[in-house]
């Protein structure tokens, strides 16, 4: 006969022997736990620390705006009498325009407009008078001109006689001519006589006769 204690050891044991059997199998059949893999550590970068600006150079001192130097003085050009004759306009100068006025005068009245003759023939008296003061040898000659030919001209013209001017332009063309013939230079010892004027027909230009006297 077993003994009842020894029968009972038998048994438990047994029993341990089957429950660990049992929990062996278990564990072998059951998946293994899957591994989570650990959340990746993000890693904080530092912030790059800012950099100190590398200062401007300070301007170089701006110098003072040197003072324009006073411009010397310029000394005065004194001229004597016979230097300030000689920049003036010469006679011949003062002739161009005075027979470019004396050509308009005529055709002013050719066209009825008595304002403008007259105009032009006070005109011929102002010009006159350059010459006299720049040639003062002319002057006796000039005005002597003025006061023969340019007064009975300027008389018809505030007559508005037609008759009349026509009579004192002829005569001024005339005296024109006479004092060419008269006038001499050491440039022209014989006398100006090559100048000769005539009644213009169309333009200004017209009234020098180019063959002369």
């Amino acid at each position: 006969m077993r003994s009842r204690h020894g029968g009972r050891v038998l048994l438990f044991a047994t029993a341990v022997l089957a429950a660990g059997i049992a929990a062996t199998t278990a564990c072998a059949q059951q998946p293994p736990t899957p591994t989570i893999a650990p959340a990746p550590t993000t890693v904080q970068t530092p912030a790059p620390t800012g950099v100190p600006a590398t200062a401007a150079p300070a301007p170089a001192p701006t110098k003072p705006a040197a003072q324009p130097t006073a411009a010397a003085s310029p000394t005065p050009l004194v001229l004597n009498n016979q230097q300030l004759t000689q920049i003036q306009p010469a006679l011949g100068t003062v002739m161009i325009e005075y027979s470019q006025r004396m050509a308009n005068a005529w055709f002013a009245q050719q066209a009825g407009n008595w304002d403008m003759a007259r105009y032009q023939v006070l005109e011929m008296r102002e010009i006159q008078e350059v010459g006299e003061t720049t040639r003062p040898a002319r002057a006796s000659a000039l005005k002597a001109f003025e006061s023969s030919y340019l007064d009975p001209l300027a008389k018809a013209i505030d007559n508005k006689d037609n008759t009349a001017f026509t009579t004192a332009y002829n005569n001024a063309i005339g005296g024109c001519n006479s004092c060419h013939a008269s006038q001499t230079s050491s440039e022209f010892p014989g006398s100006y006589k090559y100048i000769k004027v005539k009644v213009p027909s169309s333009k200004w230009e017209e009234i020098y006769d180019w063959k002369g006297q």
